[in-house]
């Protein structure tokens, strides 16, 4: 019996056995046969015999009597585990356990088993001891509960853990003091960097992209804006758009400017404009002039700003809405807007080591996005939904249906964009025609007054169209905003009508260049300051809000580009109700003049304009 390590003795019975130190004695219990309604075996009060000598005579090292349990609300202790645990472990050396025991206990070998550890199984605890029965009594030491990391390997179904002296829990405690002390020091560190570079004005970098001070970019006079020690001031609001809402600013030094907040889910429009906004070669004069960039605030509550130069008349939109513009006024804008597209859409090679600046497509032309300065300067804002044209590369996979659905091309609204460069600048100039409609429809000219403002095709659908709205009008029924028969009795006028008509053409390929805008603006303006001038221009003025005409524009005002052009032949002379005797270099089919679909004459200046131009500056 007693050369079978795994015998069960009565527990009756081992008072009266002697046994010699090959033998360990364990107080022994099996839950899991317990509770099989088969095999009560386990179930009982027993003893396990656990030999150091195996069958051959060999020793098997040290034997341990182990226990395991949990602790349950409702039942207390609950038992899962008791019996024998063979080989060397300090952590079964009941060390730490007998310097609790009193000296009693220890004399009479009934040392309870005192836990060391816990288990990875936070539910279970675990005991092991060396001593007759001392798996009996178990003894909780909360004091002595780590955790191991390294498991000791399963015996008999039972999950151990090795023991982790108290000198790991030191250096743990050791290891977070120095953390802190860390991070205080880092603290203290950054803040005084805060304090002492957070004034205002320090030298901006081109590069940097702030968390808490915007960046100048541009080469004005305007210092940088430090945000932590003298901040931005936002004032009222001036706009909202789809991607953010604009701001009248003051800056540290007291100067107004303009600040358009994003929000967090609108950042990549924020990033396209910063990007826009910094090409190389991009600044112009009828281009809004960009001065910073900054992000402010924390967490969900984090805005992206774009800051700008801060225009007091506002949008040409809103401009027109109180104010009508006298013809000069109407001349210079329009060639603000040409000048600020043709920039936009031209493709600059690298000069005076400054890279080359790429083609760039609005995709939201609208008199809301044309600003006016306070000499009627037009300059071209929000390119939220730009797209860069970038050598050698394509559109990728750039969405075409983009924009505010009224100034949308017809291609654009039946999805049959061609994704190329040209196709998407001849998408801005339709919306062009359409804002240059609504400046002249606030012109006042030859004594008649305006009518009240209204957007394109705002009779025909309303203020908030839908898509399947302008589908219908522009691309199924190809109407366009009314022109009226008095703007075609003006000389002058007419030329800008019949511009206005080659940029809303129905086949994109037919749009006239921004480049052309500035062309035919030019010959006016020279005729305009011309000693024989068309216009009489003392009479002009914002106040009024009218023209004065004293001398039609006559057929020699004209014929002066033609004479000079005598060696083009297969060319087409004809008379336009617009201008007499116009030279054309492409002429349309249908010569309707009411502003519907069917397109008007296409009156190009000849070649030798450019000369003419190139001596008549103004």
């Amino acid at each position: 019996m007693l050369n079978n390590p795994r015998e069960f003795v009565p527990l009756a019975e081992i008072q009266s056995e002697q046994f010699d130190d090959q033998y360990v004695k364990c107080l022994y219990y099996n839950r899991t046969l317990c509770q099989q309604t088969n095999n009560k075996e386990g179930c009982g009060e027993s003893v396990q015999i656990c030999s150091t000598i195996d069958n051959l005579g060999h020793n098997t090292g040290d034997a341990y009597c182990y226990a395991l349990w949990r602790n349950s609300t409702n039942e207390g202790v609950q038992l899962v585990f008791k019996g024998c645990w063979y080989g060397a472990s300090k952590s079964c050396s009941n060390e730490e356990s007998l310097s609790v025991l009193s000296q009693q206990q220890q004399q009479h070998h009934k040392m309870p088993c005192v836990p060391a550890h816990q288990p990875k199984q936070k539910d279970l605890n675990f005991c092991c001891c060396k001593g007759i029965l001392c798996n009996e009594e178990i003894k909780q030491m909360p004091n002595l509960l780590l955790y191991s990391s390294t498991p000791a390997p399963e015996q008999h179904g039972v999950i151990t853990t090795t023991m982790e002296s108290n000198d790991y829990r030191l250096s743990d405690i050791i290891f977070y003091v120095l953390l802190i002390m860390a991070i205080i020091f880092l603290a203290s560190v950054a803040s005084i960097i805060v304090y002492i570079f957070g004034k205002c004005p320090r030298k901006p970098h081109s590069d940097d992209v702030p968390t808490h001070e915007p960046l100048l970019l541009d080469g004005t006079n305007l210092p940088n804006i430090g945000y932590n020690a003298n901040p931005i001031s936002l004032k009222e609001a001036l706009a909202n758009g789809k991607f953010g809402t604009v701001y009248r600013a003051v800056d540290c030094h007291n100067r107004q400017v303009a600040v358009k907040v994003f929000s967090m889910q609108d950042r990549s429009s924020w990033q396209i404009e910063k990007d826009v906004y910094n090409l190389p070669q991009m600044e112009h004069n009828n281009i809004l002039k960009f001065l910073g960039f900054d992000r402010n605030g924390e967490g969900i509550k984090l805005e992206f700003w774009i800051i700008t130069e801060y225009h007091p008349n506002g949008s040409l939109h809103e401009y027109l809405k109180s104010h009508t513009v006298t013809w000069n006024q109407l001349l210079k804008i329009i060639q603000g807007i040409g000048l600020g597209l043709a920039h936009l859409h031209e493709e600059i090679p690298a000069k005076d080591n400054q890279n080359a600046k790429p083609s760039v497509a609005h995709r939201d032309f609208k008199s809301k996005n044309v600003l006016l300065g306070n000499d009627f300067r037009a300059c071209i804002a929000d390119f939220g939904l730009a797209l860069v044209f970038y050598p050698n590369t394509t559109c990728g996979d750039a969405h075409g249906q983009v924009g505010t659905r009224r100034y949308m091309a017809p291609e654009v609204l039946e999805g049959a964009i061609n994704f190329t460069r040209d196709s998407f600048l001849k998408i801005d100039m339709y919306a062009c025609g359409l804002v240059l409609w609504e400046l002249v429809s606030r012109c006042s000219f030859n004594e008649i007054p305006c009518d009240e403002y209204s957007l394109p095709f705002e009779n025909e659908v309303g203020q908030n169209p839908t898509i399947e709205d302008m589908q219908d009008i522009v691309a199924q029924q190809k109407k366009r905003p009314h022109i009226k028969e008095s703007w075609s009795k003006h000389p002058g006028m007419a030329l800008i009508v019949t511009t206005i008509q080659d940029c809303w053409d129905q086949e994109a390929e037919a749009r006239i260049s921004a480049e052309t805008i500035c062309e035919r603006i030019n010959t006016l303006k020279i005729n305009n300051n011309n000693n024989d001038s068309t216009f009489n221009q003392s009479n002009l003025s914002s106040n009024n809000h009218r023209t004065t005409m004293t001398t039609p524009l006559t057929n020699n005002h004209v014929n002066t580009f033609i004479n000079n052009n005598n060696n083009i032949n297969n060319q087409k002379i004809v008379n336009s109700p617009f201008l007499p005797n116009i030279h054309l270099n492409h002429y349309h089919p249908h010569l309707n003049h009411n502003g519907s679909a069917s397109t008007p004459m296409r009156m190009m200046i000849s070649s030798h304009t450019n000369n003419i131009m190139n001596n008549h500056q103004t």
